[in-house]
């Protein structure tokens, strides 16, 4: 019984998407129709708060430093060689960028999709247009949390770029064999004892993770807990190579 349920709710989770994702949307900085840019109107667009500036040329973390130099400095923390290679960003998480994640996240806002969608995009662009991966793969959510849910917000704009680039997705490279508690309350240090032991990588899974470069999907980081603690996993199951990109990167570090 539970079990046609989860089933029911799945099914009409992806029936809503569908609705809502080709339905017209107004530009979600101004509200004005008739944009292409998966809603944005190009003012909006262009004047999004992009991720720009001095940062950690791995874990991606702003450093407040002036720009300069051929190789960008590293962060105090990531001098102990964290596992995953590079983590990026495509936004700051402020402003109308922090809305609609909110609102995408908790409020079953999937139209938001293709407007967060595209903003993930252009941080590829960005940051990673000139690199190969052999498949996309988002951060997990336990199956108890997918219930509640409906749907994996990092799961759906891991789909939205592999459509777009042609990447293939890989939904199921990791799984998240622990239901741990929100990480959104939790400081730094408890944010890394919640997420010990949360994740793993399937046996079936192993022969498409062994020499692979991957690329790992979530909507925000702000730590970086959750995107080591995923990339460790890989790491271990004998990926070559895996880097993060996230839509927005909170100003805590």
């Amino acid at each position: 019984m539970e079990q046609k349920f989860f089933l029911k709710r799945v099914l009409s989770g992806i029936v809503g998407l569908v609705v809502e994702v080709l339905a017209p949307q107004p530009c979600p900085g101004c509200g004005v129709f008739g944009h292409g840019r998966g809603g944005w109107c190009e003012s909006c667009f262009e004047n999004l708060p992009w991720f720009a500036g001095s940062f950690c040329r791995r874990c991606g973390r702003p450093l407040g430093l002036s720009p300069g130099g051929l190789t960008p400095p590293l962060c105090g923390d990531c001098f102990n060689e964290p596992p995953f290679d590079n983590v990026r960003s495509a936004c700051f998480y402020e402003g109308v960028v922090a809305e609609l994640i909110v609102r995408f996240k908790y409020s079953r806002a999937l139209y938001l999709l293709n407007p967060l969608g595209e903003i993930l995009l252009e941080g590829f662009r960005r940051h990673f247009g000139n690199e190969a991966f052999h498949f996309i793969t988002p951060v997990p959510l336990h199956r108890e949390r997918l219930k509640e849910r409906g749907y994996n917000q990092s799961a759906l704009l891991a789909g939205f770029l592999a459509k777009r680039t042609g990447i293939p997705v890989n939904p199921k490279a990791v799984i998240r064999r622990r239901n741990t508690i929100p990480q959104v309350k939790l400081s730094g240090r408890e944010r890394r004892n919640n997420l010990i032991g949360a994740f793993a990588v399937s046996e079936r899974a192993l022969e498409q993770i062994r020499g692979r470069s991957i690329l790992l999907i979530d909507d925000v980081v702000t730590t970086g807990t959750t995107l080591v603690e995923t990339a460790k996993v890989l790491k271990r199951a004998g990926a070559a190579r895996v880097c993060g990109l996230t839509v927005a990167r909170s100003g805590h570090s």
